[in-house]
């Protein structure tokens, strides 16, 4: 069969037409991969690692994904860990190697790594611990330490029942110094055992022989709340606490503020024969203490709160649970990262959400007078709230939060939340050119590197579907300058001629005029240009006239303040 060089002709001119095309596809594939790429480098890993204070130990690690490079990342740790088989670990805030903030990520994931150290003690979830360090009073030596543990809480509060007398590792003996102003006999429970800390001073010596020591026990309700001894007595001799002895005493440890009462039916103040053995030399002071008329008393300091976990779809309470703070500070609530409801759903804390209330104030309290534990209890005012979102699936509806940024400053202007974005695909937005802001117009900086407007896939976690775009800031009052009236006279009976001054960067001006001084019942008229015509006037009637400028936005207008008026003869 034979081919005609005409049709030979048409199979090369498709031939040729169609290796064009794919050369065209090729080259549009890669560039789409290199886009891909290039959004793709815009997101990083931060690797959480927690390690063992004592042994360097990582006792637990896991990574973060999908974190923005070059944005800062802080990590919100929790006080205690508790794990089963070990015991609990404790966070120690104080440790040099800590890093719990990254001021800016880096797109290498290894460079973003959170080294979190905790103390391990060997107690259960509801137990406590309290250091307790023995010093030596004149080189400021730690003589020994200890970690008592303890299951039951007197109003979150525990006082050592300490030793008069102690012997150190070095075997020679100290007594107790109950005059140091450096003493810390009692503290205030944390679940943290480091901050539990506890400490005593003692002098180098040993007790005399024949000489007596008085354990006196200060206790209100079951709790102990004060030791103190008494030394110098002898032994064999008889011995009583006065009323008036034990007052001082108490009065000495920060109570003036109240009345100290005896409870003498449940007080053992008499020893007849005081012995060697200080154990023996025992003195039990039930003491009832009457807060102030006003106020909440001084010796109950911590105040309690709400906190409360809140989805943030629906609004139902994940969760509810009590915390303790201080009554003199502002206590801010640092919450959990990831929260699982009690059906195992995944919850991210949303630090996005404007509804979040994570401070309260431990000065604003009331007291309530508590039935079942028959004591008062104090309360701050308001409630710890923290919104979490659920972990969204593919195609379900999320938001992607904007930030708008100061392309001078880098510091946030605003957000936006745009909804209904869909999980798994991707997202664009697209910014607005102006808007106005604290008395600044803000135009859209298109030139700059930082403008991240596109996600290559949305999450559904509000930390990660972020967007930004940063604007150029003004002065409005640099371009809102009052327009001024060069010129205004009427073009024949029913018309007027009105010629403005211009101003530079303005979208136009905006003419009011009147037939009373007030402006009452006012007409508006607005023109791009300076020149503007007045119509239908009246014929005769004097007229008021004031002029102003404006600017358009993505938002609308906004206007400039209003010129002296003029009047239309």
């Amino acid at each position: 069969m034979r081919i005609s060089k005409k049709n030979c002709g048409k199979k090369r001119t498709v031939g040729l037409f169609g290796a064009v095309w794919a050369l065209l596809f090729l080259g549009c594939f890669f560039l789409d991969f290199n886009v891909f790429a290039k959004e793709h480098e815009r997101y990083t890993s931060v690797s959480v690692e927690f390690k063992d204070a004592d042994t360097g130990e990582i006792f637990q690690a896991y990574t973060h994904p999908w974190q923005r490079v070059g944005k800062k990342y802080t990590y919100y740790m929790e006080d205690v860990i508790w794990q089963e088989g070990k015991g609990t670990y404790m966070y120690d805030e104080n440790h040099l190697g800590t890093v719990s903030e990254i001021a800016a990520l880096s797109e290498k994931a290894e460079d973003n790594r959170i080294v979190l150290y905790y103390k391990l003690y060997g107690i259960k979830e509801n137990e406590y611990a309290v250091n307790i360090t023995y010093k030596d009073a004149a080189t400021e030596e730690i003589i020994s330490t200890e970690v008592r543990v303890i299951d039951r809480l007197h109003w979150n509060y525990y006082a050592v029942d300490m030793e008069y007398c102690i012997t150190g590792s070095d075997g020679r003996t100290y007594l107790y110094d109950a005059e140091n102003s450096k003493n810390v006999p009692a503290v205030k429970i944390e679940k943290n055992a480091l901050r539990n800390q506890i400490v005593l001073y003692y002098h180098e010596g040993g007790i005399a022989e024949g000489e007596a020591i008085v354990e006196v026990y200060y206790r209100e309700g079951g709790g102990l709340w004060e030791k103190s001894f008494i030394s110098g007595l002898t032994v064999g001799e008889e011995y009583y606490c006065w009323d008036t002895e034990v007052l001082y005493r108490l009065k000495r440890r920060k109570y003036e503020n109240y009345d100290c009462h005896l409870e003498k039916e449940d007080c053992s103040l008499e020893i007849q024969a005081l012995s060697e053995n200080g154990k023996e030399n025992r003195v039990e002071i039930q003491v009832k203490m009457l807060p102030p008329l006003t106020g909440v008393p001084p010796w109950y300091e911590t105040g309690l709160y709400l906190i409360r976990y809140v989805d943030e779809d629906t609004g139902n309470i994940l969760m509810d649970k009590i915390g303790g703070t201080s009554l003199d500070k502002i206590f801010h609530y640092c919450p959990t990262q990831i929260f699982y409801s009690e059906n195992g759903k995944k919850y991210y804390f949303d630090n996005t959400k404007a509804e979040n209330i994570l401070d309260i104030d431990g000065r604003d309290h009331y007291q309530v007078y508590d039935e079942e534990r028959r004591e008062p209890v104090s309360k701050c005012r308001g409630e710890i709230k923290a919104y979490y979102r659920p972990v969204r699936k593919d195609s379900e509806a999320a938001d992607v939060c904007v930030n708008y940024l100061d392309a001078d400053t880098g510091q946030p202007i605003k957000t936006e939340t745009i909804p209904n974005a869909a999980v798994g695909s991707a997202y664009s937005h697209t910014p607005k050119k102006t808007f106005a802001f604290n008395g600044i117009l803000y135009t859209f900086d298109r030139k700059n590197a930082g403008n991240h407007l596109t996600l290559q896939t949305v999450s559904g976690h509000p930390d990660i579907d972020q967007a930004d775009a940063y604007y150029t800031g003004k002065s409005l009052k640099k371009f809102l300058k009052t327009p001024k009236i060069k010129k205004l006279f009427r073009k024949g009976g029913k018309s007027a001629k009105l010629k403005l001054g211009k101003i530079q960067g303005v979208s136009g001006y905006q003419a009011v005029y009147a037939y009373n001084k007030k402006f009452k019942s006012a007409k508006k008229l607005s023109s791009k240009k300076p020149d503007i015509t007045l119509k239908k006037l009246k014929k005769g009637k004097p007229c008021y006239v004031k002029v102003r400028a404006y600017i358009q936005t993505d938002e609308g207008k906004i206007y400039g303040a209003f010129g002296r008026k003029k009047k239309l003869k």
